[in-house]
């Protein structure tokens, strides 16, 4: 592993545990948090009903959820905490990606990436936006790898995180 791309990943994961410690001096969900949180703790409790102000298919609160349920990390922090780990699987599977396009720039591309002002606090609330995109960067990888059945089921999943990445499953089709 070259040393910038070591630097790259120790500088991902301190800046995640930083972000991750101020989060959890919040003792309130921010914005859509708290339905995220109701919701959750319907499939926590067993209860496999959907919450009305549930605005997506439930894929992300179940997959969260179920998480929970194993560690016993139920509370909004613990919630926060299962997130941050599943959302920075987008940092990889960016550089996966960069890799299939620019090979020589994927770890700068990649650090980029994970600091767009934008992006960077989606780590650390429990939103839907970064677990879809890393199911949306791994089907256009596969794709562009030419690896179409994985690109299909990370497609399936990308949709039903979010149902508006049927706009990327109809662009990385578009690429065969």
């Amino acid at each position: 592993l070259p040393a910038r791309h070591l630097v790259m990943w120790l500088l991902a994961v301190v800046s995640l545990a930083a972000g991750y410690a101020l989060i959890t001096q919040l003792e309130v969900g921010i914005g859509d948090e708290d339905v995220h949180r109701f919701q959750m703790n319907l499939f926590v409790q067993g209860q496999y009903e959907l919450f009305q102000y549930v605005t997506v298919l439930p894929l992300y609160h179940w997959v969260v959820a179920l998480f929970a349920k194993w560690t016993g990390l139920t509370s909004l922090n613990g919630f926060r905490l299962i997130h941050m780990v599943f959302a920075a699987g987008v940092i990889p599977a960016f550089y996966l990606l960069c890799r299939a396009l620019y090979p020589r720039q994927a770890a700068i591309r990649s650090l980029q990436f994970m600091f767009i002002p934008l992006l960077f606090p989606l780590f650390f609330v429990t939103y839907t936006d970064l677990p879809a995109l890393l199911f949306t960067l791994l089907m256009l990888e596969r794709t562009l790898r030419q690896n179409y059945l994985w690109a299909a089921v990370f497609a399936l999943v990308a949709v039903a995180m979010r149902q508006t990445n049927i706009v990327w499953a109809g662009f990385a089709g578009g690429l065969i």
